[in-house]
């Protein structure tokens, strides 16, 4: 499920990509790639030390700045679709189910431009819904429900 959700986040993401940095967080981020200085907020405080080491692996690949933090939001979106069918697969959902949920966020305009914008956005989506997944969310019917308690 996790290569699937890879693919089909690349191979929606990466035809369509922007030759340059979108924002200026997004060049701080590039920067900081090269040079880490928060004092120069290369990236800015509080660092996104993860962001940009994983940028720094994909430009030690040969990526550049632009394409290395396009990669990482890619990826980011595909783990956040992966954790999020994993959700809906814990909560009680069918497999027909959970990769409908998967196609609703990946066809999300906000997760479009998160991911083509190369900031935390994306990162930030995984991390969340990863974090509802280790909280051991339950169904919201045995939540109701005392008796199932």
């Amino acid at each position: 499920m996790l290569a699937a959700a890879l693919v089909v986040a690349a191979a929606t993401r990466m035809p369509i990509r922007s030759e340059h940095l979108f924002s200026w967080d997004s060049v701080n981020f590039a920067l900081a790639m090269d040079r880490w200085d928060l004092s120069l907020h290369q990236p800015h405080p509080p660092g996104y030390v993860g962001y940009v080491l994983l940028g720094r692996l994909f430009q030690s690949g040969g990526a550049d700045h632009n394409n290395a933090l396009q990669l990482v939001s890619t990826f980011a979106a595909g783990g956040a679709a992966w954790v999020w069918w994993g959700i809906a697969r814990r909560l009680g959902a069918s497999s027909t189910h959970a990769l409908l949920g998967v196609a609703l966020l990946l066809s999300s305009p906000l997760i479009w431009l998160f991911v083509g914008r190369r900031n935390l956005r994306a990162r930030h989506a995984e991390r969340a819904a990863r974090s509802q997944l280790r909280a051991g969310s339950r169904p919201i019917a045995s939540i109701a429900t005392p008796d199932r308690a």
